[in-house]
């Protein structure tokens, strides 16, 4: 009889301990999985850069130079057809529900490299602004023009705020007038100041088009903060690429962004053990519980004997 009830009693405290651990498991999957994503996503954006300077370097001059013809040519077109920009990349109409690729998918489709001294970061530049894409870096937006640099030209690049697991344009309002950033593309290094920042509508196209005369980049993203009723556009003149300053602020930056992804690392672990250590007290209190309850009960159990 004294035999039954302690296997009860066993069996009763070993479901108890497996819901507490399924309930610590999921707490603590919580907490780490917005650092762990973010580390993720770090680790490809410096895959996806680094990938892209790989190329460019191993790439021959006569190629470059045949891409570049090409990507002028469509930006004349544009600039003659005063083109409208396509469907606004951040409208609902316009997601789908991302799917997992691999990357070299992200590879076929980056063509540039966007690096922010101001904001600390450098992200791949697609060549569209699908979903997909946007979850990882930034694009191009459809009807602007191409990363060449030159009078007559606009390119619109687009990325997203306030995702879980990519920091992205998140910090775009901070740029102000006079900062400064940079665009590596087809073997070739664009620098851009800002001098224009302006909120307007998803619907007013008018702002996103070619200015006679003028060599712009915009970059835009959503705002206000986790409502997305409007758009942010900073835009950028182009200017002379200042090569040591700008090496140096790129390098510092991807310096940053590796001990940033180690630093969630350290987080991520330092977290895993303290669960482990949360969890040894636990069961040490149930240990200490279950002696308290147990022994009195077997000592009144002797006396009858």
């Amino acid at each position: 009889m004294v035999k039954g009830k302690h296997r009860l009693r066993k069996r009763r405290f070993t479901f108890f301990d497996a819901l507490m651990l399924l309930l610590l498991l999921i707490g603590l999957g919580g907490l780490i999985y917005p650092f762990f994503r973010d580390a993720v996503n770090r680790s490809i954006n410096q895959q996806l850069v680094q990938y892209y300077q790989r190329k460019s370097d191993r790439a021959h001059d006569a190629k470059m130079a045949m891409k570049r013809r090409t990507a002028q040519k469509e930006n004349q077109k544009l600039a003659e057809k005063n083109a409208t920009p396509q469907a606004d990349p951040f409208s609902t109409t316009n997601k789908s529900v991302p799917q997992q690729k691999k990357l070299s998918y992200y590879e076929r489709h980056t063509v540039g490299t966007l690096h922010i001294p101001k904001l600390n970061t450098s992200m791949p530049i697609f060549d569209m602004t699908t979903d997909l894409l946007l979850q990882q870096g930034a694009g191009i937006l459809t009807g602007t023009s191409q990363l060449t640099g030159g009078v007559n030209t606009h390119t619109v690049i687009s990325a997203h705020r306030g995702l879980l697991n990519a920091k992205l344009f998140t910090d775009l309002p901070k740029l102000k007038k006079k900062d400064r950033f940079y665009i590596h593309a087809n073997d070739r290094r664009l620098a851009y100041e800002v001098r224009k920042i302006k909120v307007i509508k998803p619907t007013e196209h008018q702002y996103l088009r070619i200015e006679h005369g003028r060599d712009k980049v915009t970059l835009m993203t959503c705002t206000p903060y986790m409502i997305n009723s409007h758009r942010l556009l900073v835009t950028g003149y182009r200017i002379p690429y200042p090569q040591t300053k700008a090496s140096t602020q790129i390098k510092e930056i991807d310096q940053d962004q590796e001990v940033g992804a180690l630093r969630l690392v350290a987080i991520i672990i330092v977290l895993l053990l303290v669960a482990i250590v949360l969890w040894a007290i636990y069961c040490r209190g149930r240990r200490l519980q279950l002696q308290s309850k147990i022994q009195p009960f077997e000592f009144r159990s002797w006396r009858r004997i």
